[in-house]
């Protein structure tokens, strides 16, 4: 038995990598062979982050109870022996619980959390003399906290939120001991899909006036299938309510502006729970392009006849030029009737208004005025 204890201690002063020992089984050796209780070192028998083996699975429902989600239960491959507070050495490893997937927040960003406990061969939960520390660390991500100290075993839970801007399929992360050096081990967490919506435009010119792209996207996932998505607008003209998604591509949709009221959309699949982020547009009432369409015509016109003062025809001509102007621009913007024939954004800007509304001035001619006043003309 000397000789056993003697292989053990030596057994202890090492880590074991590689080799898949259950740390109950450990436990019980420990007790087995008698460790003297000045003995405090830590045991790596393995690299890796791994499920329990049904053995194990079986020991944690006995010491800390069956009514947590433990077919998300990880063991850290690590076994520690301490003394407690109450004088007991008690020997223990370290567990993780991931309790839920990163899902989407109010920041529309993603978030989760998982726990962690001390699992120990002895029934009750018992405060250790000195904490255990564990540490976090990933690209991207966020902890809270950024580490933890546990000083009790078998309860009560640690709890770690993981926060990220942007991830695919699943985020990895470090859990960092001493005993597995800076490097530590290597957990991955799973990201539920969810729909985001994206507008350039907060803002819009009413009335029908201005039409903006509407993209909508899956975010927390590269797969190339695809998902029906339904979009729900409050007001304005949307190309199509019902988009047929792939997870790792962006669609767009076309809103075109409808009255003043503001806009709200956001978009339902019937694969995913909850709704897409939703977003509000404003419609404004489309000053800026009225103020563009009748200085464009006024402009056309001028370059066309120049300006006489004393002329009624004229000025009839002017008024009408400009009219000639807003008119063009409306149809365009709002009907997609395009006088000029020309290849034109159909996006707003005031520029593209006023150049618009000019060339219509400068080469359209209002046919049916020009008759009347060339008949008043006649009659003179």
């Amino acid at each position: 038995m000397k000789n056993f204890a003697i292989l053990f201690l030596c057994l202890l002063s090492y880590d074991l990598p590689g080799q898949q020992l259950d740390s109950l089984s450990i436990i019980h050796n420990q007790q087995i062979f008698q460790v003297p209780q000045q003995v405090t070192e830590t045991i790596r028998y393995d690299t890796k982050i791994r499920k329990p083996s049904s053995a194990q699975l079986e020991a944690v429902k006995s010491r800390i109870g069956s009514g947590l989600p433990l077919k998300d239960l990880y063991i850290i491959p690590e076994v520690y022996k301490q003394r407690a507070q109450n004088g007991k050495w008690v020997s223990f490893s370290p567990y993780i619980i991931s309790h839920d997937n990163l899902e989407k927040n109010e920041q529309n960003n993603l978030s989760g959390e998982f726990t962690m406990i001390l699992v120990a061969d002895e029934q009750p939960s018992m405060r250790l003399n000195s904490n255990v520390l564990v540490e976090f660390g990933g690209s991207n991500v966020d902890f809270i906290p950024e580490n933890v100290h546990i000083n009790h075993t078998n309860g009560p839970l640690t709890k770690i939120t993981v926060e990220t801007d942007f991830a695919n399929d699943s985020i990895p992360i470090r859990i960092i001991t001493s005993k597995s050096g800076p490097k530590g081990y290597d957990f991955f967490m799973k990201v539920r899909p969810f729909i985001e919506i994206i507008a350039e435009k907060k803002s819009i010119q009413g009335m029908g006036i201005e039409e903006i792209p509407i993209t909508v996207r899956f975010r927390g996932s590269s797969s190339s299938s695809s998902e029906q998505v339904v979009l729900h607008v409050s007001s304005g003209d949307l190309e199509r309510t019902t988009i047929n998604l792939p997870y790792n591509q962006a669609r767009q949709v076309k809103l075109r502006s409808s009255g003043l009221e503001n806009i709200s959309i956001h978009a339902t699949s019937n694969t995913l729970s909850g709704t897409s982020n939703n977003i509000i547009i404003k419609q404004q009432f489309p000053w800026m392009f009225l103020v563009s369409a009748l200085l464009g015509g006024i402009v056309g016109i001028l370059i066309r006849n120049g300006y006489r003062k004393d002329n009624k025809q004229a000025v009839t001509q002017f008024l009408a030029g400009t009219l000639m102007g807003l008119i063009a621009a409306l149809a365009y913007y709002v009907l997609g009737v395009n006088f000029l024939q020309l290849r034109v954004s159909s996006m707003f800007n005031e520029f593209a208004v006023f150049t618009f509304s000019a060339l219509s001035s400068l080469f359209l001619n209002p046919f049916a005025l020009k008759k009347k006043t060339e008949g008043v003309r006649h009659i003179h």
